[in-house]
């Protein structure tokens, strides 16, 4: 990373092993491929495994380069930290960062997103893309994203695009917050949030947080407007201690899109809190919600 061009898009090949490694930072459009033998002419992400383990004494990478693309391609990144801010294991600020065929394990953080946190502003959109991944046992311990925390803060219009697809997202936990799994959410006094959103193709379960434990969608200002589709997930054994075991709509702000196709069985929520799916009456749905 420290001898890549910082002028150029560069292909950065990294071959099996553990790699001990925190705070590394992935800039310019890199592209990080992982799973390549010794003499980097063969590449087997099953056989050639690339762990970058931060030991718990960071997060573990960040991209960087507003508004560029990164790609992240068949890395285990596991046991990264981060206190007092969002991204245990990796952070997204912004950028059009790609993850795929990678793997979280074991990451934590304070507040947003243990494996994986975005957050957007009014000086930057993004659109950020997670598919084909494995997210297995992380945890936030404030806020929303045991797994994938999404944070729009104060977007003003920006071109904000999440997509998470494919992925399998078992085992994390939100311990005081809402998304289990994934966590969408603004604050009342940062609104008028535009974002559109697609989780498709995902297999959630065994989750579990104060609310929305499988994956939690909140609008929290008035003037937010989310566009979200939710298609041909399966959300299974979730659990919520408060609203919405499987999937939970909730806040003040405008919501459109569509939730369909999806299984979702043997969830769990508090008393008469809607086991599987929680829609709550404070959000504005538009007539072509459906």
């Amino acid at each position: 990373l420290a001898a890549a061009s910082a002028l150029t898009t560069q292909l950065i090949r990294v071959g099996a092993g553990t790699y001990n490694e925190s705070a590394l930072a992935v800039f310019n459009g890199h592209v990080i491929s992982g799973g390549w033998n010794a003499g980097f002419v063969q590449r087997d992400i099953d056989q050639f495994v690339t762990v970058i383990d931060a030991g718990r004494a960071a997060f573990v990478m960040r991209s960087g380069g507003l508004d560029d693309s990164q790609v992240i391609d068949g890395v285990t990144i596991r046991n990264g930290l981060r206190d007092g801010l969002g991204g245990g294991g990796f952070v997204i600020s912004g950028d059009n960062t790609v993850i795929t065929n990678s793997v979280f394990a074991g990451n934590s953080s304070s507040s947003r997103g243990g494996a994986v946190y975005a957050v957007f502003s009014t000086s930057y959109g993004g659109t950020p893309i997670l598919s084909n991944n494995v997210m297995v046992g992380n945890r936030s311990y404030s806020n929303i994203g045991g797994a994938v925390g999404i944070y729009p803060f104060y977007t003003q219009g920006e071109v904000v695009n999440v997509a998470i697809s494919d992925t399998l997202i078992v085992g994390n936990r939100s311990f005081s917050g809402r998304g289990g799994a994934i966590g969408l959410g603004s604050q009342a006094a940062y609104n008028y949030n535009v974002l559109k959103m697609q989780v498709v193709g995902n297999i959630i379960g065994a989750n579990r947080a104060l609310s929305g434990a499988g994956v939690s969608i909140s609008a929290a200002g008035a003037g937010d407007n989310f566009d979200v589709v939710i298609d041909n997930n399966l959300l299974f054994d979730n659990v919520a201690m408060g609203e919405g075991g499987g999937l939970f709509f909730t806040g003040s702000g405008h919501l459109a899109g569509e939730v369909s196709g999806n299984t979702v069985t043997q969830n769990r929520a508090g008393l008469e809190a809607g086991g599987g799916l929680r829609f709550s009456t404070s959000v504005i749905y538009e007539s072509f919600f459906a």
